[in-house]
């Protein structure tokens, strides 16, 4: 895995919908691998622990982006058939909407490129230092993101719109905030020994459905208070596996008590 403080991407030129965008992926030799699942009503991610950490690290950094018209793109080699029902699994896209919207024909002209394989432009690193920072100290960063973002209204029935299923594409279209919202949850959850915290899509050892929705920062904040509270003034990173497994294990628990059991 990848220092914490920047994730190493690939980067790719291409002009789509009358205008130039920028097309962050992942470098072939990542050890990422994921899958989506898409019903009528949900669209799911599979991701094992690592994956999730790196996942976690692109949302940080896309709730950073400066750039207008920049994506981030998850497709083949790392997204995998779904591991239920073996179904290919949809593209997944990533970006920013306060630096403008991804129309949909720019996805429309996308697909049929898919996956890209050409030549890229390079590799660049995107920062994403802050993200271990906040996991660390969540008070502070919470205080510091209400300082500086309480003029953006957003709350938690708004998160359907930002999930969606576009062009044959997943696209995970939000604003800076709900991209942090969401990078926390999941290297909160990439850190620890994966167990289906809700019961739901455990099909292999450390693989486990995430759906993205407000349900995720929810359970996100419970591992997070209960590590607070059993390791006062020690950073997530700071854990040793045993005391990660231990704190998984205290939680899965609790979740277990709450809904009559796991599935």
């Amino acid at each position: 895995m990848q220092s914490g403080s920047s994730l190493r991407v690939h980067r790719r030129s291409l002009y789509l919908n009358g205008a130039n965008w920028t097309i962050f992926t992942p470098r072939p030799n990542e050890a990422v691998r994921l899958a989506t699942g898409v019903t009528d009503e949900t669209v799911s991610l599979y991701a094992n622990a690592q994956s999730l950490e790196f996942l976690g690290q692109c949302l940080w950094a896309m709730a950073y982006q400066r750039h207008e018209r920049t994506v981030f793109l998850f497709d083949r080699p790392v997204m995998i058939p779904n591991p239920t029902t073996g179904d290919l699994s949809r593209p997944v896209v990533v970006a920013n909407t306060a630096l403008g919207p991804v129309p949909a024909a720019m996805l429309d002209g996308l697909r049929p490129q898919l996956p890209l394989e050409g030549p890229t432009d390079g590799t660049i690193k995107l920062r994403t230092a802050g993200l271990d920072r906040a996991l660390a100290d969540p008070a502070g960063f919470a205080t510091r993101e209400a300082a500086e973002e309480d003029a953006i209204a957003w709350t938690p029935s708004d998160w359907d719109q930002w999930v969606k299923r576009e062009a044959g594409l997943v696209t995970v279209h939000a604003p800076a905030p709900v991209l942090r919202a969401y990078a926390r949850a999941t290297a909160e959850f990439g850190s620890f020994s994966w167990e289906s915290l809700d019961g739901t899509g455990f099909t292999a050892p450390e693989t486990v459905t995430l759906r993205f929705d407000a349900g995720i920062v929810g359970r996100a904040d419970a591992l997070r208070d209960r590590r607070l509270s059993r390791f006062p003034g020690r950073g997530l990173v700071d854990l040793v596996a045993a005391e990660r497994e231990e704190l998984w294990s205290e939680v899965a628990s609790d979740a277990a008590r709450s809904t009559g059991g796991m599935r």
